[in-house]
């Protein structure tokens, strides 16, 4: 009799709390839910605009679009064109040490091939939060720039630019003039002779854009994007004689 007692008991205990346990289980789901529910209200209402500026951020750009500044030319007895003021293309080489693991192996690779010791180029990659680090200036040596090319290292980068260059050096340089720096800006201007006289018609017009890129860098032009034409400069072909010149 007490054993039947005590198994009804046990069984009426269990009876009782399996409904507990299914409701305690049941209120845990529906807070998570709840939870989940409003982060996604969150994330896609209230916050919508904020993450969506960010996004935005991340694809958009603003670049000042430089034209070529055009080139000057003499003559011969022949009427034939002889350049005396041109663009060349030369190459700097830099590196965003933030993104270099092992300053100290690459600064090996690179001292087998730069103008620069081993010591020298470590002082400049070994500054973890550094982004940007110039280590040629200016080079036309397509030789060293292929070779750094197939390094292929992470953190190393070349960019292409143009200097003006005048062939025949100072021969006629009152006459042509030079370019350089505003002190305003970045932009380069004519200073003297021909260069000074004629710079806005050399010069062109800087153009803008401002608006996406894709994953590569590249601009996308849409109906979205802000955009000033550029102009190219145009060249100057003169009557001056070249022998006159340099005599």
């Amino acid at each position: 009799m007490g054993y039947r007692r005590r198994k009804r008991f046990s069984y009426l205990r269990e009876s009782t709390i399996a409904p507990h346990r299914s409701s305690a289980l049941y209120l845990i789901f529906l807070a998570v839910f709840c939870v989940l529910i409003f982060r996604l209200f969150s994330l896609q209402v209230v916050h919508h605009q904020a993450f969506a500026d960010k996004a935005e951020a991340i694809h958009q750009t603003e670049r000042i679009l430089n034209p070529s500044r055009g080139d000057i030319y003499f003559q011969n007895k022949n009427k034939e064109l002889i350049p005396v003021a041109i663009n060349k293309q030369y190459f700097s080489i830099y590196a965003v040490p933030k993104d270099i693991a092992q300053p100290k192996e690459v600064s090996e690779q690179l001292a087998k091939i730069l103008p620069l010791s081993e010591e020298e180029i470590f002082s400049h990659l070994n500054k973890p939060h550094d982004p940007y680090e110039m280590l040629i200036k200016k080079t036309e040596d397509k030789n060293l720039i292929n070779k750094i090319t197939n390094l292929s290292l992470k953190g190393i980068h070349i960019q292409k630019t143009f200097y003006r260059y005048y062939p025949f050096k100072s021969l006629a340089s009152q006459t042509i003039g030079f370019v350089a720096q505003t002190k305003k800006d970045s932009d380069f201007s004519g200073k003297y002779g021909l260069e000074a006289y004629y710079n806005d018609i050399l010069a062109g017009k800087a153009g803008f854009f401002k608006g996406n890129k894709d994953a590569l860098g590249r601009l996308i032009i849409a109906h979205k994007s802000l955009e000033k034409d550029m102009t190219e400069g145009a060249s100057l072909i003169t009557t001056i004689d070249k022998n006159v010149q340099f005599a």
